[in-house]
């Protein structure tokens, strides 16, 4: 007999072996009579004589068996044996009933809760048709919090829009709602409760728009009108001042729902004049938040400051999306005056940015993911049109001009200063008030000159004046003088205080004046260097203690001192030292940091651009052995992955990348390098770890003598092998395409005999890759030998057999299906120049060879579902190869076109001048012909006939690719293939010409002419 109690404490057991042994047993049980395990499961589930643990323990099992054992309609569903119809029954009312008796724990509640959601989605409406009454009658009778829990769960899974509107689920369910809230009965839970369930009701009927049925549209606009007027009454019915946690969610509820209407909803649905009735109401009620919040700042639980927090969160986005209708001078003067209050520092962030000045750096940067108030203000003021801006910046000038003393009630001067801060993101311009900005500016510098005793205000200060300068920089004219004094001026303040959270500051405002003034210009050599130095001692003083998000920061920081390197002046080598210094001591804190890993590769890959061997040498000296010690103590693991071993490769290809030619450093370099990514490359199975050292290694390659590396071809031939075999995944052949080009172009003649061997071996991996950039970097080596001789390359792929198919016929379909997500100039220029080698071949076996063309829609009535389409393959028209080419440079043609300059499109290419502004004016200018609609092929002819003799001379199948890439642009490029193609009728373009479709006829008369 099956004891359901004794295998679920087994289940539970802290010895696994006993564990696994329970839980193959219940799945056997299940396969052979999962009724009888689902019944006496619930029966656990519903006896309070159980121990809470066995009880949780019965529901989480039964929501995982449900999947297996409940239906087909299930993916997991096992087959082996199915819960029969009566035992479905009595299992679904058990669970129906524990998780609407109030008198049950929270977590069994929880727990039946889940499983009922996930049998309704298949059992609701045919085999469970009682379900949603059930739960309408516990609401309807007790405003029970437990069935509108239910029901809101099973809004967001189970149901449909067909349900809401069609079956009358949305018109019960508004009944409910209406009915608690109008309630005097229902206390603020219930209500509350009952506004979840109405959110869940207006996303539905956020669907609805013009060309929705009758009765859609119908049930909208009268719930709608319905809501407002609740909320309406709702909303001038509450007290004055409401501070109850449950009365703040309720009201933060109202006004999301307002939003959502508002921003969502068509104005045919919801008419505009409707928000009007509640102007008053947001006004007062933003007054009422702003007095509460000043009542929390000091003292509050965390639920309150949630409350208050969500509360005017939403009145403030509503205000937002009211911004349309412009507000009266006295409506922005209370906007202002409660945000002053609504934006004060709370006690709590104030103690938590004193404590640790990370979590400063991570909110004042906006890598926090908690919305706060402040962020909602912000965004509150940047939506304001030029009007509502210009008088809301003249309201708080002269708050700010009236403040004597920043110190004296500094919370709200701090408030203040950040809603100025946050005004001036507004894109509106103002130039009328310049004379109090001025006035703002002498403030602001004699606050910095005297050093308040408030850091905050000191920061919010340092803060503010980039913003303030780069939005009145076209305006004013001496603000170079400006920018230099004021950075230099916090630059000073940070340094001479002892304080975190003002050196922090200082760094993110350099950012900031990073961003719009270009820094070197602005200062001048002398004073720039003056600038970095001060700047990289911040960055010295700060790092130390630096975590996190501030790690990143401050590499971003080191970012913009590298920027301000001059390479006429002297003076910088002890400040390119430093920065090197720096770039790596922060990397190397937290290597499995994201962002000072990508800001690290930016940092490195500038200060080592142009630099000379000598200076090479001396980074090299500086961080080879530690990076040699990581790669050495690694192969004790087999080089499996571990953030510093990543870090330290991705460097090592950064310097890899920069090195300098020389033949003595080469041998040092080669001889300290080689063998520990040798190493690396032959025992390492990692996808990353293999990426990042394929990487390095084909830059070492790249840029050192060939007879340096020479002695190591062997060795290096063997890893290409390895790594272009079809059991290494994608992400580790990413670079194995630019690895095996850089072998080819140094090692041609050396490795002539295998050539054929690598190539087929890269046509195979070519077959089976995946991953985009893989494919794109394996493309490049077809590119190349294409370029050096392209009916060679022909010959052997259309000669070699790969699983069973012809070699030539799957490297041309995976070329020309991934021309479309090929990006990047380099690599478009590549397959544009190789593409059109093999077009001017006229070779018959690719004019033969048929490749997917255009996508074939499905000719039905039927709606393809997303499930049904992933059922169905996609079908394509079948072309040729040269067929497909032209369309695909067509395509190109009219993606570069778009990215040209009007007259140069016209004009076409660089043989044809543009008009002038009188010719293009000129009605009587003969020589003008007016391109409408496509040419047909014979005027096309003629056209780029007559520009033959504008030609420089060159055919493009003659020039070599290290020529083209340089020269012309993709566009130019591809309006010289059709000019010769079409002139010349090359490979029959004529007759694909007459197959295009006429918007591709379009295109090509539109570039070429």
């Amino acid at each position: 007999m099956f004891d359901a109690p004794s295998l679920i404490l087994e289940a539970q057991s802290p010895l696994d072996n006993v564990r696994k042994s329970s839980e193959e047993r219940l799945l056997q049980m299940c396969d052979e009579d999962s009724s009888q395990v689902f019944v006496q499961f619930v029966q656990v589930a519903a006896d309070t004589q159980q121990e809470l643990p066995s009880r949780q323990f019965a529901l989480l099992t039964l929501r995982k068996l449900v999947t297996m054992y409940w239906t087909p309609g299930f993916e997991s569903f096992r087959g082996t044996s199915t819960v029969k119809l009566e035992a479905r029954g009595m299992i679904r009312d058990v669970l129906l009933q524990l998780c609407l008796d109030e008198h049950q724990p929270s977590k069994i509640r929880n727990g039946a809760s889940y499983a009922v959601v996930q049998i309704s989605a298949v059992d609701f409406p045919d085999q469970w048709p009682e379900l949603l009454n059930i739960v309408y009658n516990a609401i309807m009778k007790s405003h029970s919090l437990a069935a509108m829990k239910l029901l809101n769960e099973i809004y967001d899974d189970v149901i449909s829009e067909e349900m809401f509107f069609e079956e009358g689920i949305g018109f019960e369910t508004l009944k409910i709602v209406f009915h608690v809230m109008n309630s005097y009965d229902a206390n603020w839970e219930a209500k509350v409760a009952a506004l979840n369930l109405l959110h869940c009701c207006i996303l539905q009927m956020s669907t609805v728009n013009g060309s929705s049925t009758t009765k859609r549209k119908e049930l909208t606009v009268e719930a709608c009108k319905e809501i407002l007027q609740m909320w309406v009454n709702f909303l001038t019915t509450q007290n004055k001042t409401i501070s109850e946690t449950l009365q703040l969610m309720a009201g933060a509820k109202i006004y999301q729902g307002l939003t959502l209407l508002k921003n969502e909803f068509s104005k045919k649905i919801v008419a505009p004049d409707m928000y009007h009735q509640f102007r008053t109401i947001v006004m007062r009620d933003l007054e009422n938040a702003s007095q509460i919040y000043m009542q929390m700042v000091e003292n509050s639980s965390q639920d309150q400051l949630d409350a208050i927090n969500e509360y005017a969160v939403n009145i403030l986005e509503f205000l937002s999306s009211l911004c349309d209708v412009r507000f009266t001078e006295e409506e922005l003067q209370t906007v202002l005056r409660c945000l002053s209050r609504l934006c004060c520092l709370n006690q709590d962030t104030v103690d938590s940015w004193q404590t640790d000045f990370n979590s400063f750096v991570s909110k004042e940067t906006g890598l926090v993911a908690s919305f706060t108030i402040r962020d909602q203000a912000a965004e509150l003021l940047s939506s304001f049109d030029s009007q509502d801006y210009a008088t809301v910046l003249v309201l708080l000038v002269h708050e700010i001009s009236q403040i004597s003393d920043f110190s004296d009630g500094w919370i709200f001067n701090e408030s203040l200063l950040y809603l100025l801060q946050s005004l001036l993101l507004n894109e509106a311009n103002s130039l009328e008030f310049m004379d109090a900005v001025t006035r703002i500016f002498t403030k602001l510098q004699s606050i910095l000159e005297k050093s308040l005793s408030c850091v905050f205000v000191n920061c919010r200060i340092i803060l503010l004046i980039p913003k303030l300068l780069e939005k009145i920089m076209d305006s004013f004219p001496n603000v170079r003088d400006l920018v230099q004094n004021f950075l230099f001026l916090s630059l000073d303040f940070a340094l001479s205080q002892d304080n975190e959270l003002i050196k922090s500051a200082t760094l993110i405002s350099f950012t900031y004046y990073s961003y719009f003034a270009e820094l070197p210009s602005v200062l001048g050599p002398d004073n720039c260097i003056q600038v970095q130095q001060k700047t990289l001692k911040l960055i010295a003083q700060l790092y130390p203690e630096a975590e996190d998000d501030t790690d990143g920061v401050l590499m971003e920081v080191l970012d913009n001192v590298i920027d301000c390197n001059s390479e006429n002046v002297d003076d910088t080598s002890s400040i390119i030292q430093t920065e090197f210094h720096l770039v790596f001591t922060i990397s190397s804190k937290d290597p499995s940091n994201i962002q000072t890993t990508i800001e690290l590769q930016e940092c490195l890959g500038k200060l080592l651009k142009n630099v000379d061997v000598k200076t090479f040498i001396t980074f090299w000296e500086i961080c080879f052995p530690p990076m040699v010690n990581v790669m050495i103590g690694s192969a004790h693991s087999s080089f499996e992955y571990s953030p510093l071993l990543s870090l330290t490769l991705q460097v090592l290809g950064v310097l890899m990348k920069r090195k300098p030619l020389d033949p003595t450093l080469s041998i040092t370099i080669c001889n300290d390098v080689f063998e520990p990514l040798q190493n690396i490359l032959n025992q390492s199975k990692d996808e990353e770890i293999l990426q990042y050292a394929t990487e390095a290694l084909g830059y070492l390659i790249y840029n050192t003598e060939a007879e340096v590396i020479l002695p190591h071809l062997k060795s290096i031939v063997n890893i290409l092998d390895a790594l272009l075999s079809p059991g290494v995944p994608d992400q580790a052949a990413t670079h194995v395409g630019s690895l095996t080009v850089t072998i080819f172009s140094k090692f041609s003649n050396e490795i002539q005999n295998l050539i054929p061997m690598i190539l087929q071996a890269a046509a195979a991996r070519l077959g089976q890759a995946t991953n985009i950039t893989t494919t794109q970097n394996l493309l490049s080596v077809f590119c190349f030998v294409t370029s050096a001789d392209a009916q060679q390359t022909v010959d052997f792929l259309f000669n070699t057999t790969i699983s069973n198919q012809n070699g030539l016929n799957l490297v041309m379909s995976k070329w020309l299906e991934s021309f479309d997500v090929v990006r990047g100039e380099k690599r478009t220029k590549e397959n544009i120049i190789t593409l059109s080698k093999l077009f001017f071949l006229n070779d018959q076996r690719l004019n033969s060879m048929q490749v997917n063309g255009d996508l074939i829609p499905y000719e039905s009535d039927i709606i393809i579902t997303r499930s049904m389409a992933k059922e169905m393959p996609d079908r394509y028209t079948q072309v040729s190869v040269y067929h497909k080419i032209i369309k695909l440079f067509t395509s190109e043609l009219e993606f570069q076109g778009k990215h040209q300059d009007p007259q140069l499109l016209m004009a076409g290419t660089y043989g044809i001048e543009t008009n002038t502004e009188e010719n293009q004016d000129d009605d009587d200018n003969d020589d003008w012909e007016d391109v409408e609609g496509p040419l047909e092929y014979e005027r096309l002819q003629h056209y780029v006939e007559e520009d033959e003799t504008d030609d420089r001379g060159e055919e493009l199948d003659e020039q070599c690719l290290a020529d083209n890439l340089d020269s012309r642009s993709v566009h130019q490029l591809l309006v010289d293939f059709f000019k010769e193609v079409a002139a010349k009728n090359i490979s029959g373009f004529q007759s694909i010409y007459e197959q295009l479709s006429d918007n591709e006829k379009q295109i090509l008369s539109e570039n070429l002419l």
